[in-house]
């Protein structure tokens, strides 16, 4: 499962990215396309469409997967997702929590990174 959820991150991070430089003359234009030359932009464009599928098929493996654990092992994983809480057998630890001092430093990098993403373009 985690594997899964750093994958379709990466997609998500390449689909963003070359979606910067998609270049269709007809309905859109990526905010970069002007400084990459018309070959380049048609590559990213062809690979930004191959990235959209590939993704796709990723988000439908992952559900299926989740709709096949709850089916064969009778594990419900979707209310863990969306409640942060799980049930554990009493041979296992709890997970630590995180300080608050590391969150609040991983949020404001988080922050900054965004505001110079969003003032660069």
């Amino acid at each position: 499962g985690a594997w899964m959820v750093l994958l379709l991150l990466l997609l998500l991070l390449a689909e963003t990215l070359t979606g910067l430089y998609v270049n269709n003359d007809v309905a859109d234009q990526g905010p970069l396309t002007d400084i990459s030359p018309a070959a380049v932009a048609n590559a990213i464009t062809a690979l930004h469409a191959i990235l959209w599928d590939v993704l796709l098929a990723a988000v439908i493996v992952h559900v299926l997967a989740i709709i096949a654990y709850a089916a064969v092992k009778r594990h419900n994983l979707l209310a863990p997702m969306i409640t942060g809480r799980k049930r554990l057998p009493a041979n296992i630890a709890a997970p630590r929590i995180a300080s608050l001092p590391r969150a609040a430093l991983l949020l404001a990098c988080s922050a900054l990174a965004t505001v110079l993403l969003a003032s660069f373009l």
